[in-house]
């Protein structure tokens, strides 16, 4: 339907509605489906829920701006299909992306922080302004609950390989700031 459709016919004012209609109808389950194939194979842990949000913010998307995404496809360049999944794709992705940065704050997770304690509590306050939020929870999880980056990943729902990585941002922020390399640990003169 839609490859074989002239796209500016397809946004006058006397058809668009029927038009987007005939275009929901046509590819609602085709991106749901593929979205659930994608999501399957590559992100674990979305539920249905997301999947189908994902699906809503794929239409969201074409229409914003008034269509300006639809407007922009170019039959020349390939099929309607391929830029709807690639479309699909990288809202998904987005998606993921909105979801990691929109962490839990730390006092959220006390009670399952409230383990038996190993050894002396270290109390650390750092210079205010230096560590983002989300650094001070990372340290805090992991040198202070002595948790690992697996775990922390976990209760933050991100790969602990982002855990690492966070954990290294903060350390080497820590460094400047006292005048530290990491190399040999020594100050500056």
């Amino acid at each position: 339907m839609v490859n074989k459709i002239n796209i500016e016919s397809f946004f006058e004012e006397k058809n668009i509605k029927k038009n987007w209609d005939a275009l929901v109808q046509e590819y609602a389950s085709s991106i749901y489906g593929y979205l659930h194939h994608y999501c399957k194979a590559h992100m674990n842990g979305l539920k249905e829920e997301d999947i189908c949000d994902i699906t809503q913010n794929v239409f969201l998307k074409l229409v914003k701006d008034d269509f300006r995404l639809l407007r922009q496809y170019d039959p020349n360049r390939g099929s309607f299909t391929t830029w709807l999944a690639v479309l699909t794709r990288s809202t998904a992705l987005d998606f993921l992306r909105a979801r990691a940065r929109n962490h839990v704050p730390l006092e959220d997770y006390q009670d399952k922080l409230e383990a038996e304690e190993k050894g002396p509590s270290l109390k650390v306050n750092y210079p205010v302004g230096l560590l983002t939020e989300r650094q001070q929870s990372v340290l805090h999880l992991l040198f202070e609950k002595d948790l690992d980056p697996a775990e922390v990943g976990q209760l933050m729902g991100v790969k602990p390989q982002t855990v690492r990585s966070i954990k290294h941002q903060a350390l080497d922020r820590i460094r400047t700031h006292y005048g530290v390399t990491a190399q040999t640990n020594t100050v500056f003169a």
